[in-house]
């Protein structure tokens, strides 16, 4: 069965400092870019892109990119007084894919000994669910929402989208061999983080996340900042 989905990712973003007096001055750097997340259809990208770049306007360039810019504290927050202009470039994909799905998480399926909120599926190393629940656990106990993709391979579905039902998420996060989760401070976007499943020693379930301080925050004590 093949599966359509959008993904929209940010291609570049560029960063000159700002002044409400003065305009755009000097250029301080550019930045990788990210994945912003999977819709179903046009549609629902259209509809809630905005709660992602407020203000955006849904009109490609030449070459089927969205240009966006916003005005940004030292922390990347949006703020209109803030000391730095950012240039977006955005693109949204579509993806046809066909995917691999793992059964979910029926009682007999699951470790009797682990814990009944995050219980562990047969198949996956205790060590490796350990180290998911650390992140789950920091963000709920912080108050965060969380949205989780079934894939970080493009052709995942929101399983489950900005909730504060962290069991409900945990439920849902096994479908395949991936799993995408953002966490939201209210309606602001902090970052993500990527999970694959089986992936060598525990820690490396972590295949990647977003280089923000609230992010790492949720991190394993094991996991140490880098320091590039």
């Amino acid at each position: 069965m093949t599966r359509t989905s959008y993904v929209v990712r940010v291609l570049d973003m560029t960063v000159h400092r700002w002044s409400n007096e003065e305009g755009q001055g000097d250029y301080v750097c550019s930045k990788c870019g990210y994945d912003v997340g999977w819709w179903q259809n046009v549609e629902d990208v259209k509809a809630e892109l905005p709660e992602h770049f407020p203000g955006i306007e849904f009109e490609q360039d030449e070459d089927g990119r969205l240009n966006y810019c916003q005005i940004e504290d030292e922390n990347a927050w949006a703020d209109e007084n803030g000391e730095f202009i950012v240039d977006y470039v955005i693109v949204v994909e579509k993806l046809q894919t066909s995917p691999v799905i793992f059964d979910a998480l029926p009682q007999e399926a699951v470790r009797e000994e682990s814990p009944a909120k995050f219980p562990t599926p047969k198949w996956m190393d205790e060590g490796e669910a350990k180290v998911i629940r650390e992140i789950l656990t920091a963000a709920e106990d912080r108050g965060y929402l969380i949205t989780v993709i079934d894939s970080i391979e493009g052709d995942g579905e929101r399983v489950v989208s900005r909730s504060s039902d962290y069991a409900e998420a945990w439920a849902n996060l096994f479908h395949t061999d991936s799993a995408l989760l953002v966490f939201f401070n209210g309606a602001h976007r902090l970052g993500w983080v990527s999970l694959i499943f089986s992936n060598g020693r525990p820690e490396e379930v972590i295949s990647d996340h977003a280089d923000r301080p609230e992010i790492w925050e949720l991190m394993p004590r094991e996991e140490e900042e880098c320091s590039c």
